[in-house]
């Protein structure tokens, strides 16, 4: 019986401290969640510039919602398509520098339904081995031959293009979720000497790096995702015309759902002046960042990354666990990553700075950590 066989692996999954069960809050205001009328400070958000929690996107989003009303209704192909997604795909198109833009309804759907729609059994496909999950379920559905190279390891790259010949694309992450750190910027110069296609997620950098909030902004497509940054929903993909248009024929998240709301994708173009704008955001998301990581190193903590996502490690699942908990008891909530989302005896516990963090809060962080480890 189904049940009977899902609880089982439940069962094991909480013997091997591999159980996730979501926290549930009350409500959250910016950079605080709220649970039984008790504060909690929130170091596992993507609402990195605090424009999610402002009170001027959320008036641009109410507003939008009244004019366009709460839903598409049907997906683009069918009734859904307008002039002002239109307009603001191309909006997003010059600002980042490409010739067109389609959204799509998550980041997840955007990358699996990129690779499952545009790569075949023909195709062989290069991938950093630390990409997201949804990547590589794209890949496994498009039935393209993959060859990973070590994560961030452009030697091996190398190697892995002299040993494959035809190679259709090499994909990898602008700034990687788990890792906290930059893709090492010669994958784009040792892509373009073989002649390979790029392809690059940008989920975690867009918005919070490079001039006025583009990213590493280099790969031949761009994945972009609204629900980090942007303070939004939803995903974005920058590419080529002729792909945009194959995409629409042949993407299965394209044809067969509902697409985003048209208030949620005018609100993405007004997010997008904001984010644009943003330089003061970015500059305190960036000193923010260097004080935690100073005050990790004097308190000799070991952690990763060169962003303002900060793994911290830990090593058992167990424990990562336990640590967590014991952050929240004490106001914090930092959540422990474990398997799959990193590998096995390598838990971490996942820090995200934002520029809206306060120089006491990362302080205050910093010595409980201390206290329950």
């Amino acid at each position: 019986m189904l049940t009977k066989k899902t609880a089982e692996r439940i069962r094991l999954l909480k013997e091997e401290n591999l159980f996730r069960e979501p926290r549930i809050f009350d409500k959250a205001e910016g950079i605080f969640l709220f649970r039984k009328n008790k504060k909690i400070i929130n170091f596992s958000s993507n609402d990195i510039l605090g424009i999610a929690g402002s009170n001027q996107v959320k008036e641009i989003l109410a507003n939008n919602i009244l004019k366009y009303g709460s839903s598409a209704s049907s997906s683009r192909l069918v009734s859904a398509g307008r002039q002002s997604v239109k307009d603001v795909e191309m909006k997003f198109a010059r600002h980042f520098g490409f010739e067109d833009c389609l959204f799509f309804n998550s980041g997840f759907q955007a990358n699996s339904g990129l690779f499952s729609s545009l790569f075949s059994e023909d195709d062989t496909v290069l991938y950093d081995k630390r990409i997201h999950a949804s990547i590589v379920t794209g890949i496994k559905a498009s039935g393209a031959k993959s060859i990973g190279f070590n994560h961030n390891k452009i030697s091996h790259m190398e190697r892995r293009i002299k040993a494959n010949a035809h190679i259709s694309v090499a994909v990898a992450e602008a700034l990687y979720s788990m890792d906290g750190d930059f893709l090492d910027d010669n994958f784009f110069e040792t892509a373009k000497k073989n002649n390979i296609f790029t392809v690059v997620d940008e989920a975690h950098s867009v918005g919070a790096y490079g001039e006025a909030g583009k990213g590493i902004n280099k790969g031949d497509i761009v994945v972009g995702t609204m629900g980090k940054a942007f303070g939004l929903f939803g995903a974005f993909i920058l590419l080529p015309e002729i792909i945009k248009e194959y995409l629409l024929n042949k993407c299965r998240e394209i044809i067969y759902t509902t697409m985003l709301p048209e208030a949620v994708i005018v609100t993405a173009g007004e997010i997008l002046d904001i984010i644009a704008d943003a330089d003061d955001k970015r500059k305190r998301l960036r000193e923010n960042t260097e004080f935690f990581k100073n005050l990790l190193q004097k308190n000799k903590i070991n952690y990763g990354g060169n962003s303002h996502i900060v793994p911290i490690f830990i090593g058992e699942e167990k424990k990562a666990v336990q640590i967590s908990n014991r952050l929240f008891e004490k106001g914090f909530h930092a959540l422990a990553s474990r398997y799959p989302s990193v590998p096995l005896k390598k838990a971490i516990l996942r820090v995200t700075v934002t520029s809206e963090h306060k120089k006491n809060d990362i302080k205050n962080f910093i010595n409980i950590f201390g206290s329950v480890t």
